[in-house]
């Protein structure tokens, strides 16, 4: 079964790199990340905070406030990034961490 969402794939020289995966909300005036999958060779280039800043964008252009994930808590790698890319930590669920930042209206 098809899940709900959006997956774009992320390509760097013609060559797939990965992919990332994310549902608008209406309510909560969000956009939720379910996934960034980066291949290990093309981490730490920066795509990582491309996605970061397109979902932003997106988000902007769509009225919506946030931008919102869950990272796993045993995920140090994961966390690290949110956390550079001006994520703020939110609360602990019984999956992880909910992190969230919120989008700048220009």
């Amino acid at each position: 079964m098809e899940k709900p969402g959006e997956k774009k794939i992320i390509e760097v020289d013609n060559r797939r790199a990965g992919y990332f995966w994310f549902e608008r909300h209406p309510e909560p005036k969000e956009i939720f990340i379910n996934s960034i999958q980066i291949d290990e060779q093309f981490q730490r280039k920066g795509l990582g905070t491309e996605v970061i800043n397109w979902l932003l964008k997106e988000a902007r252009n769509r009225n919506l406030e946030f931008v919102r994930c869950v990272v796993q808590k045993n995920n140090v790698h994961a966390r690290k990034f949110f956390a550079k890319n001006k994520f703020e930590f939110i609360e602990e669920t019984k999956s992880g961490i909910l992190v969230e930042r919120r989008v700048e209206i220009k």
